[in-house]
C-alpha cells in the first residue's frame, strides 16, 4: 500500500471509529512532560481496542499495564456507560498519573487501578473473578511476562 492510501485509510478509520479528542491529546503532551515513557499504543491501536470493546457482550474488561492510561481510555469509551474496567500498573507514579487522567476523561468511576507487579496482582484478580467473567484482556507490560500473563487470564475471557 503506498502512503498516499495509507494516510486515506487511516483518515477514513478516524472518522469512522474516531480521532483523538482534546483529552487523549492532552494526555499524551501531559505524559511527555511528566516523564512517563513513551511508549503508548498508536491512536490505530487505541481505536481497534475501542472496537473490540464494543463488540463484547458483557460487562467487564481487564488490561495489564497501564502506564498513562492512553489505551484504558479507549477501552472504557467502547464500553456500555456501566461498564467496569480494572487495569493492573507496577509503577505508582504511572498510576497516579492515570488516575489523573481518568478523570479528567469522566471515566474515573468506571476504571479501577490495581497497583502492583502483575504477576503478583493477577491471583487475587482471578480468586475474585471467576472463569468466563472478563469479556475482553488487553496485554500491554513487560513482554517477557507475555506467556504467563496469557496462562493466568485466559479461562477468565
Amino acid at each position: 500500500m503506498d502512503s498516499h492510501r495509507w494516510d486515506a485509510a487511516t483518515a477514513y478509520v478516524g472518522s469512522v471509529f474516531g480521532n483523538e479528542d482534546q483529552v487523549l491529546l492532552d494526555l499524551k503532551r501531559s505524559a511527555l512532560e511528566e516523564g512517563i515513557p513513551d511508549w503508548a499504543v498508536s491512536a490505530d491501536l487505541g481505536r481497534l481496542l475501542l472496537v473490540l470493546a464494543k463488540t463484547t457482550p458483557g460487562r467487564r474488561a481487564l488490561e495489564i499495564g497501564t502506564l498513562g492510561g492512553y489505551s484504558t481510555i479507549w477501552i472504557a469509551r467502547g464500553m456500555h456507560p456501566d461498564d467496569a474496567v480494572t487495569t493492573i500498573e507496577m509503577d505508582d507514579r504511572h498510576a497516579d498519573f492515570a488516575e489523573r487522567q481518568f478523570t479528567r476523561a469522566g471515566l474515573a468511576e468506571r476504571i479501577t487501578v490495581q497497583r502492583g507487579p502483575a504477576l503478583d496482582v493477577l491471583p487475587e484478580f482471578i480468586r475474585e473473578n471467576p472463569p468466563g467473567s472478563i469479556d475482553l484482556v488487553f496485554i500491554d507490560a513487560d513482554k517477557e511476562s507475555y506467556p504467563e500473563y496469557y496462562r493466568l487470564t485466559r479461562n477468565l475471557v
